[in-house]
């Protein structure tokens, strides 16, 4: 748009008479400044001032670090501008309870989760506050679990190697207590770890609420040696105990489903639950799953087990694990280490016990149908379970609530059940670990024990137990601990546990000195040179027993609850008896255990195992054994009564070959009993001659 010539002129004097006033204003200020100081002066009594502007404080804060695995520590930096007046108080909260009154805290957040993170500063002049939403991101903590590793006399294991394929493995170590430590990743509610050591059945170690730190035991049972099977022939092979299968011929397949042929080795071990380290060696939880057709409406499908015994049966050829052939069948003779059921009812032959296989990838077992009792009287209970199986893996003889119990009765009530038990725990600290454990040990019973690890909330703990059967509880938290029998005849129950903080205890402790056999010569008698004493047992409250002996090189030396040592070396130069002193203690007191022992001077042959099976020529039976001190042995042939005195066949004089083949009992049933002898005495096992070689039909072509 074009402006005109009086426009432009109209313009140009507006902006002068602008840039004149702005001019005079100027001039007017500059002379009241350069008089009004003077005036301020001279009226300074009746002029008013100008008040101060308040300024409230700005919170600002930063993190050392935003996210991590729990425990996380984090340094948090106060970066808050004061305003008008210094800050004089801050105040924290990281968002999972935990508060802070400093100005530059650290912290460590515990829990998994993402926190807010809140700021308030106050100074004279007011306060203000600052959230900042997600400011730290807890990722889950790593879980440590720590195993002491024993052999079945409670003898530290070393070298030990674990996998899974639950949980990730971070990290195995051996600690400075000789614990085999493992660090987990993954955090799966439960699963199984594989322990391996060669020489030693793979320990099977069940393990539930893995986000928190755990302390286990874990017996490893020592691989015998392998039983020469015939791939073709079949055949009944027994091992220790009466542990007994019976094949059918041609019975093996490969991991690529071909036949096998030649020989296989086949080992045979069971799991004595009525030893206290053997139990240790339990394969997996004590977690079954039933036929769900005999579980009441509203229960849980997993209940909880009660064992008679365990037994692993492995097959093995060129160091490749074997199968059974689909539809084939192999009969099994399962020992029994209890004489009764949970309910305290005596087992009787013929009664009926469930047969259950474990699921070595969960750890809990499975109900593969049922199994008669027979008598055996290679184990004191004088029982085993005859069953049979399409395939191969540890076999669990158990009861469960509503199973049978082998005693041909069902009980008081006429028929078992389970009682849900609701249990309120007096004295626990709610945000804390507490451990929960549920076992029935009593004397000659069924074995149960079912574990819990967990953080206490306060709220009761729900389970379930057999109706009419004694149960102990056990709650420990720190140094309180409550054991507690429960018993129930209803279809629920309500306890309290009160926790009290408890001086430690010995439950038991064994010292035992053990003759170290020795002979310059093959032809020389064995003579007792020196003793090892083993020395360790089971205390409570207390992480470590102080053992003291004048046998010691240093005098005294640390061990671990339910761990035994044995290199302390017994002479007869030595004062005998000697005293070992065990002291444990803590905050509340202490507990002391003196024990005298004298030196063994004479001692029967130590015998490990012993055992028969067919030759692989099938003309003779092979005797094999394991002892120590033993110059030679004598084979009776028994019959049917294992416990006459018999009729001697033959002498073995090279006892240190561990095995011999000898024909004269081929085909013949009952009973043989070895005795092994030395200088000092005699040590006598007995074993089964079965029905060992095919006839007829039954013989591979």
């Amino acid at each position: 748009m074009q402006l005109s010539t009086g426009s432009v002129y109209q313009v140009i004097n507006q902006r002068k008479k602008l840039l004149s006033l702005r001019h005079f204003s100027l001039f007017v200020v500059i002379v009241l400044y350069l008089s009004g100081c003077d005036l301020i002066k001279k009226n300074k009594s009746t002029s008013t001032q100008l008040p101060e502007v308040q300024v409230s404080p700005q919170a600002e804060f930063s993190l050392s670090i935003q996210t991590g695995k729990a425990p996380l520590l984090v340094e948090i930096t106060d970066g808050s501008i004061a305003g008008s007046s210094s800050i004089t108080s801050w105040s924290w909260d990281f968002g999972d309870g935990g508060t802070s009154e400093m100005q530059n805290p650290q912290y460590t957040f515990e829990t998994e989760g993402s926190y807010v993170v809140t700021l308030t500063v106050t100074s004279a002049d007011g306060s203000n506050t600052l959230s900042i939403a997600d400011a730290v991101t807890i990722t889950p903590a790593d879980t440590v679990i720590k195993v002491t590793l024993v052999d079945v006399r409670g003898l530290p294991i070393t070298g030990a190697v674990a996998s899974s394929n639950t949980f990730e493995m971070i990290n195995q170590v051996e600690n400075d207590l000789d614990q085999f430590e493992m660090t987990l990743g993954s955090k799966a509610e439960s699963g199984v770890i594989r322990i391996t050591k060669e020489g030693y059945i793979d320990g099977l170690l069940y393990l539930q609420h893995s986000q928190l730190n755990q302390t286990k035991i874990l017996t490893l049972l020592n691989r015998l040696p392998p039983i020469k099977v015939n791939a073709q022939m079949g055949g009944e092979y027994t091992g220790i105990d009466g542990a007994t299968v019976v094949l059918p011929v041609n019975a093996f397949v490969n991991a690529n489903a071909e036949n096998v042929s030649g020989t296989i080795d086949l080992y045979i071990t069971p799991v004595d639950i009525s030893d206290e380290l053997k139990i240790k060696a339990f394969p997996g939880s004590f977690y079954g799953l039933p036929d769900e057709s005999t579980i009441p409406v509203g229960e849980d499908l997993q209940q909880q087990l009660f064992s008679f015994g365990v037994v692993e049966f492995s097959f093995y050829q060129n160091g490749e694990e074997l199968k059974l052939k689909e539809g084939l069948i192999a009969e099994l003779t399962l020992p029994i280490y209890a004489s009764k059921d949970i309910y305290e009812d005596d087992l009787v032959i013929d009664g009926i016990i469930p047969m259950w296989i474990l699921d070595e990838e969960t750890g809990v077992w499975v109900q593969e149908g049922e199994g008669i009792i027979v008598a055996n009287p290679l184990v004191d209970s004088g029982f085993s379970l005859r069953t049979s199986t399409t395939h191969f893996t540890w076999f669990n003889t158990d009861i469960w609530s509503n199973s049978s119990s082998g005693s041909g009765t069902t009980g008081p009530s006429g028929s078992r059940s389970s009682c849900r038990l609701s249990i309120t725990i007096i004295g626990a600290e709610e945000g804390k670990e507490l451990s929960f454990s549920l076992t029935n040990s009593f004397f000659s019973t069924a074995i149960s024990t079912l574990t819990q690890n967990l953080i206490w909330d306060t709220f009761p703990i729900e389970t379930s137990i057999p109706v009419g059967a004694l149960i102990s509880a056990v709650v420990k938290q720190g140094d309180k601990i409550k054991q507690q029998n429960v018993l129930c005849f209803e279809a629920e129950a309500s306890v309290e546990i009160v926790l009290e903080e408890a001086a430690p205890e010995f439950v038991d402790w064994n010292i035992e000195a053990l003759p170290v056999f020795h002979r310059d010569t093959v032809n020389d008698p064995y003579k007792i040179i020196s003793n090892d004493i083993v020395v360790g047992g089971h205390f409570i409250n207390a992480k470590q027993v102080e053992v003291e002996s004048s046998l010691v090189v240093d005098s005294s030396f640390m061990l671990l609850d339910r761990r035994y040592k044995r290199d302390i070396v017994f002479l007869e130069s030595d004062p005998t008896p000697t005293f070992i002193s065990a002291v444990i203690a803590n905050d509340f007191g202490e507990d002391r255990n003196v024990t005298s022992i004298e030196y063994v001077a004479e001692h029967s042959p130590l015998l490990a195992y012993f055992y028969v099976v067919p030759s692989l020529d099938g003309v003779g039976i092979e005797y094999r054994w394991s002892v120590n001190g033993a110059d030679s042995a004598d084979v009776y042939y028994l019959g049917e009564d294992p416990t006459s005195l018999g009729t001697l066949v033959f002498r073995i004089s090279d006892i240190d070959a561990e095995t011999i083949i000898n024909g004269q009992l081929v085909g013949l049933d009952g009973f043989v009993r070895i005795d092994f002898n030395n200088q000092y005495g005699q040590t006598v096992k007995i074993g089964r001659i079965a029905d060992l070689f095919c006839s007829g039909e039954s013989c591979p072509q």
